[in-house]
């Protein structure tokens, strides 16, 4: 199994710069492991909620966050399974592209007609082509002079550039609230997803970040919290996924 792993990955990676076959696989490997432990735990994404630490986060923001944890985590879901979830909330299922390929994640779209809130909901991680994403990481420039994960500002273009004509020509002109989410890989594309949104596109959005991964540098950061809400559960790997402390820590852990 090691050795058509390593071909698959060698054929599939070949094309993708900036990432040696060997330092993939081990990198996804601490990314699988991760997801592996904690997807399917139904409290795990509610427990980034809850910790201790938590000051300064008003009540309404934690139920918002709770609310779209589970948006986020739903994402992961098949399309029947999402719109069953979305009933129970109140919301209808628009479309969902389960498809995945590198720099195009899956997403879906719902609205609530009686809370007038529209809905995208980014997934993370669960793929070879959603590592791939991650591993493109070379900062690049994105908008008002920022610079951004690279992985992560095509796969936010790519959502953004399919629902803004339903944004647009149906939600927005009703006064429907647009409302972003993601988890991992999810939050970061939502992340930028919803700068996208404000800055080349004048739709005023708010976006509910679920343990993004590092995707701006930090004056950016700072100045969109007017319109992002992230959330970090503790000492969580993923946000913290800077791939040149992950490389090192590889070469760590082989020099033993």
């Amino acid at each position: 199994r090691a050795s058509a792993a390593w071909t698959s990955a060698n054929d599939y990676f070949e094309n993708v710069p900036n990432v040696s076959t060997l330092r993939f696989l081990q990198i996804m490997k601490l990314g699988f492991d991760f997801y592996a432990k904690h997807h399917g735990d139904v409290n795990f994404i509610q427990s980034e909620l809850l910790q201790e630490k938590t000051t300064n986060v008003d009540v309404e923001t934690m139920k918002a966050l709770e609310e779209y944890a589970r948006f986020s985590d739903w994402a992961y879901e098949s399309t029947s399974t999402i719109r069953e979830n979305l009933k129970q909330k109140g919301f209808v299922l628009v479309t969902h592209d389960s498809s995945v390929e590198t720099e195009k994640p899956s997403y879906y779209l719902a609205y609530s007609p009686t809370k007038k809130v529209v809905l995208v909901s980014v997934k993370g991680t669960k793929s070879l082509d959603d590592m791939a994403t991650n591993c493109l990481h070379t900062p690049e420039p994105f908008v008002d002079g920022s610079f951004a994960h690279s992985g992560f500002s095509s796969a936010a273009r790519y959502v953004v550039r399919r629902s803004v004509p339903i944004l647009e020509d149906l939600f927005v002109p009703l006064g429907y609230k647009v409302k972003i989410t993601g988890h991992s890989l999810g939050a970061g594309t939502a992340t930028l997803a919803s700068m996208l949104l404000n800055r080349e596109h004048k739709i005023d959005n708010h976006c509910y970040a679920i343990a993004p991964p590092p995707t701006l540098e930090k004056e950016t950061a700072d100045k969109v919290g007017s319109f992002v809400t992230a959330v970090v559960n503790d000492a969580d790997i993923i946000p913290r996924w800077n791939f040149g402390l992950v490389s090192a820590a590889v070469d760590l852990v082989a020099d033993w």
